[in-house]
């Protein structure tokens, strides 16, 4: 006993991976102990979450799954409770997750692990209804290289999924053509490029928001093409038919820069790609979860980052587009993250795009918060 405890005194300490393990620890006390803190949702939840009797009997599509779980725990346990305990349960779920999609201590270095706390900061402590959908994705696509993907247990998972949270199809969809292995890895790629070709022209467009929302509403009368007014002055555009306005963000050139330098980064990622030959570049995909990833992450935000920001300039950049956009590029970027943290852990591109994006979540909840709900959230 005392030479193994000698062995640990002599054993060299490991400072990568002792700041990583203080990063994820501080992350998980943070969502746990201190779920109001920094975290601009928390109002919004606790009232679906106590008058969560009266809104599932409302219709309110969305939110009726989550405000019926609401309804029966609110006689049991507070919100606070309710927030504690949901964040355990998510924090192990997670990390069960991870640890089956082949992330595990080894892997720790202090730029593998700042996507994983920016992914808990951002959906696990603020975004709760959307992080329910994506693990039960997760959990699914641990089927990925088995024979029949879409199976009995994974049309339930997607079913729970979307009545969460329907942007979890974003994700599923993606998943069951990468799934197919009857299908080349070219075919895939061009499908995967139409459709998040389509969701980026969609994702921040004010028209397409009213048009589902008359479709949900069950309106008689219901045009796609209606006309926009644009009041820059007044930081709104109007839409003509449902006399609806919403705010506008503001776009200046310091907001172009910090864009560009996120598509730039995933270029020449890309390009890293290319020049190593990798496997994602061929179109020659291992039927696993480490590729899909980077099927997903790689081709999804070359697409998907242009047509989105193409189409919401010439419409308006309004807040809710914007919000849109971020969370869909967010997930999309952490998929890459999470695969090039996988595969080439110490390149330079990994460790610069890995701190972007947690630089990022953390500047939106603790330096700006009072910026992140004028623009992200609504």
């Amino acid at each position: 006993m005392s030479e193994i405890y000698k062995k640990l005194l002599t054993k060299p300490i490991n400072i990568d991976k002792v700041l990583a393990s203080i990063v994820i620890l501080s992350t998980f006390f943070l969502i746990i102990f201190f779920p109001d803190y920094a975290n601009p949702d928390f109002p919004s939840y606790l009232k679906l979450y106590k008058w969560g009797d009266f809104y599932s009997k409302l219709n309110l599509h969305q939110l009726t799954l989550f405000t019926s779980i609401t309804s029966i725990l609110n006689d049991y346990i507070n919100y606070k409770s309710f927030r504690y305990l949901l964040a355990i349960i998510q924090v192990i779920c997670f990390s069960i997750v991870f640890y089956k999609l082949k992330f595990r201590y080894s892997n720790f270095t202090f730029f593998t692990i700042l996507p994983i706390a920016a992914f808990f900061l951002l959906k696990v402590h603020i975004q709760i209804r959307e992080t329910i959908a994506i693990l039960f994705w997760l959990f699914a696509i641990l089927d990925i290289n088995k024979k029949n993907f879409f199976n009995p247990k994974n049309a339930l998972f997607l079913m729970i999924g979307c009545l969460m949270h329907i942007s979890v199809l974003f994700w599923w969809i993606p998943s069951i053509i990468f799934s197919i292995k009857q299908i080349s890895g070219k075919l895939k790629v061009f499908l995967f490029s139409i459709f998040f070709g389509v969701v980026g022209t969609f994702a921040g467009s004010s028209l397409f928001k009213v048009f589902v929302d008359e479709i949900l509403a069950n309106k008689e009368s219901i045009t796609f093409f209606k006309q926009i007014s644009k009041f820059p002055e007044k930081n709104m555009i109007f839409i003509h038919g449902p006399s609806i306005s919403f705010p506008t963000v503001e776009v200046t050139q310091i907001k172009i820069v910090y864009w560009l330098s996120y598509f730039l980064l995933i270029i020449f990622i890309y390009l890293d790609e290319k020049r190593r030959k990798t496997e994602i570049y061929r179109y020659k995909f291992q039927q696993d979860t480490t590729s899909l990833f980077g099927f997903m992450g790689l081709y999804g935000s070359i697409v998907f980052l242009p047509l989105a920001t193409l189409f919401s300039w010439i419409e308006g950049f309004t807040s809710h587009g914007y919000n849109y956009i971020f969370r869909i590029l967010f997930v999309l970027l952490f998929a890459l993250c999470f695969y090039r943290s996988l595969t080439t852990p110490k390149n330079i591109l990994t460790k610069a795009i890995n701190f972007l994006i947690f630089l990022d979540i953390s500047r939106l909840l603790f330096y700006q918060i009072d910026l992140f709900l004028k623009s992200y959230l609504f």
